[in-house]
């Protein structure tokens, strides 16, 4: 599969074609959209995304948060919850029941050094 496969007559992507593709081989998550190294060949869900449901303990995910009450899982960036990307505790209302709980936030940092000089 090549991006030429889902361009347009002006040389444009169909992105979300492409997404969509990349799901149904089973490359991404349906879910989160996560990339899944060795792909299903079907659509399925990353290991983190089938945690969340079906793992009753405590749970780490990179874009979604899941509802102790409910169960719903939500994502923090489309449920426009920006705070939680600072590091420490919050208290958030699931936006489908109401119910009110705690997130933990932990950040983590990469750093690059440049290339060696002669």
């Amino acid at each position: 599969m090549k991006f030429s496969d889902f361009e347009d007559a002006d040389g444009r992507v169909d992105w979300a074609a492409y997404h969509k593709t990349k799901e149904d081989k089973g490359e991404r998550c349906i879910t989160c959209g996560s990339f899944i190294m060795f792909g299903a060949g079907f659509r399925t869900e990353c290991r983190s995304c089938k945690g969340l449901k079906d793992d009753d303990g405590e749970r780490d995910h990179r874009s979604l948060i899941r509802c102790p009450k409910c169960r719903e899982s939500f994502d923090v960036v489309e449920s426009e919850l920006y705070e939680l990307y600072a590091e420490g505790e919050h208290d958030i209302d699931c936006p489908k029941c109401d119910y009110e709980f705690q997130v933990v936030t932990s950040v983590s940092y990469s750093f690059c050094s440049p290339e060696m000089e002669e």
